[in-house]
């Protein structure tokens, strides 16, 4: 795994000659400073499974968003330019949330982000490596600085049937291991497993168990015994644009959605599951709970605060 340190940073506008150091100010929250307020409409497609990581730095100087709920949040994105870990990056960057990112290929996250750099968007640093390796992401874990582990890996298994065990499950435990040694520096993690994991029988896992080492996954985070808080978010079928008209999220326990007589696991946007997992590093009522999501067609879009209330 290679680490890199010192490299550009471009920030809101403004560049910075000295390598290192992040000029400008900090992005704010799109709603005004009340997390869990976004706009609720979704666009979804069925979900290729996201990658681990790749990485590449940007700087070593994390800038927090202030005035906001997510003041001094500092997160690390595993498999940021999967799918749905890309989409997560780009909420975290529009709540003012600087990232690092752990990812496989460091050129494809330097092309993929090349946007984000040149239009303000903070990006610390940039990780490459295998998830599967526990040297990698202690490294990475330990040297971003971070203190909230977005986990938005996933396997491809009908191209590798090892995957689903290596990356989903082996792959998180490492991260849950390299957590718990920081000790109090790290304060939350959110991890993205799927609908269905419940499920002996869910079609998915006839890729290999893909859901039955997701919920392996689950259950480290759960059971790690560390003092970070914690939350699951289990999408339904990925989507990254909607198909037909865009539905509202709607959120619920474990278990509601799955195989009769659970409701019907359904579909949602990625860009919507990362306003979810970045939502719920700022709203108590997310913490150390599993949380089930879909987008419901033709209903009115409701408060994410207060449907993970009722959670």
């Amino acid at each position: 795994m290679s680490c890199y340190r010192g490299g550009r940073v471009f920030c809101r506008g403004s560049r910075s000659a000295v390598p290192g150091v992040v000029t400008g100010k900090a992005r704010t929250p799109r709603d005004g400073g009340r997390a869990g307020r976004f706009p609720l409409v979704s666009r979804a497609v069925a979900d290729d499974t996201p990658s681990d990581g790749e990485v590449v730095p940007l700087a070593d100087t994390f800038v927090s968003a202030s005035g906001s709920p997510y003041e001094g949040k500092r997160a690390l994105v595993f498999g940021a330019t999967g799918g749905t870990g890309k989409e997560i990056v780009k909420e975290c960057n529009a709540q003012g949330i600087p990232c690092s990112l752990f990812v496989r290929s460091k050129q494809k996250a330097q092309e993929m982000f090349d946007a984000e750099i040149e239009t303000g968007a903070v990006v610390n640093e940039v990780f490459e490596g295998d998830v599967s390796k526990y040297e990698d992401v202690l490294r990475a874990v330990e040297n971003s600085g971070c203190n909230c582990i977005m986990v938005a890996t996933g396997c491809r298994p009908a191209l590798d049937p090892l995957g689903p065990f290596q990356v989903d499950y082996s792959g998180t435990a490492n991260i849950v291991s390299a957590a718990n040694r920081q000790g109090a520096s790290v304060e939350h993690v959110v991890l993205v497993t799927s609908i269905g994991v419940d499920d002996i029988f869910f079609p998915l896992n006839l890729f290999f168990g893909v859901l039955f080492w997701k919920k392996r996954a689950e259950e480290t985070l759960q059971r790690s015994g560390s003092n970070y808080k914690y939350t699951i978010v289990r999408p339904g079928g990925l989507q990254d644009e909607p198909k037909g008209s865009p539905g509202a999220v709607r959120l619920g326990p474990a278990d509601t959605y799955g195989l009769p007589p659970r409701k019907a696991p359904g579909s949602i946007l990625r860009s919507q599951v990362a306003e979810i997992c970045v939502s719920s590093l700022a709203e108590e009522a997310a913490f150390n709970k599993t949380i089930e999501c879909v987008a419901a067609n033709d209903e009115p879009a409701l408060p994410i605060a207060e449907q993970l209330e009722a959670i």
